[in-house]
């Protein structure tokens, strides 16, 4: 297994974790930037949790590049995304962390942006945010690679005033959804022939 991770605190903790599993020694664990790092073209899963999204639409499309190269032909890739319906509807929800720590959700519709602010009585207010995909959306990110969109899978619903998560909803409800990706395989595509009629 091989993992990418930015952050060095997170890297760190990655090892940490993986020791304390005694599975250190079948992990390649990287620290680095993964628009950057060079892997082998020989994985037969990547994954990517809860970050797609950040950066541009062309950040992803490159994102997505990468990811073709890395998968073998039978590979599979499974990615984490957010969808622009429920955080459009969630826009505004705010809750309390803690003792003075608050966090409000918004959403930026021109930009297709779930915006996440994080804030405490004694502190400035951080905003991170992710750009939300629909499947459609994701379709045409994927033009320029051999990868396809083959199923998705809905993330589930959180009802804020109960404070309770529904795994099981359909896709139009869902705040995520695990997109399945695999490569197109030439042996199955078939040439087009053109026919043309004579009308004369």
């Amino acid at each position: 297994m091989t993992v990418i991770e930015l952050v060095p605190s997170a890297v760190e903790k990655i090892h940490k974790l993986a020791s304390l599993h005694d599975v250190e020694e079948k992990m390649n664990i990287i620290q680095g930037d993964f628009y950057e790092v060079n892997l082998p073209s020989d994985f037969d899963v990547v994954c990517y949790w809860d970050g797609f999204g950040i950066g541009s639409d062309d950040d992803q499309k490159l994102l997505l590049q990468r990811i073709d190269t890395w998968l073998l032909p039978s590979g599979v890739a499974l990615i984490d995304i957010y969808t622009p319906w429920y955080w459009a509807k969630v826009s505004g929800q705010e809750m309390k962390i803690g003792e003075n720590s608050y966090r409000r959700y918004s959403f930026d519709a021109e930009g297709c942006r779930m915006l996440d602010t994080w804030w405490s009585n004694d502190s400035n207010k951080v905003t991170q945010s992710l750009r939300c995909y629909s499947p459609a959306d994701l379709n045409m990110l994927l033009s320029g690679t051999s990868l396809f969109l083959h199923s998705t899978k809905a993330g589930g619903e959180m009802d804020y005033d109960k404070w309770f998560f529904t795994e099981n909803v359909p896709l139009e409800r869902a705040m995520t959804f695990l997109a399945e990706l695999k490569k197109v395989d030439t042996r199955d595509v078939l040439p087009v022939e053109l026919s043309v009629k004579n009308t004369k």
